[in-house]
């Protein structure tokens, strides 16, 4: 059965292995929305990876570390 499990994000090093789940997720074979990370319209990656502008308003997670 699938859960959802709380993960404190209190070091960078965990931030950044969850960011990159999240980035890479789009690129599993079974989801085939991209080939690279900062290719899937709707990632932060691009954001973080190539500087590109968001639509939304987003917060480097390196302010914070």
């Amino acid at each position: 059965m699938d859960g959802f499990d709380d993960v404190w994000l209190g070091k960078r090093e965990i931030v950044e292995t969850k960011l990159k789940y999240i980035h890479d997720n789009p690129m599993q074979p079974h989801w085939a929305m991209a080939d690279k990370p900062t290719d899937y319209p709707y990632s932060s990656a691009g954001f973080y990876y190539s500087e590109r502008k968001s639509d939304v308003n987003l917060t480097h997670y390196l302010e914070y570390f």
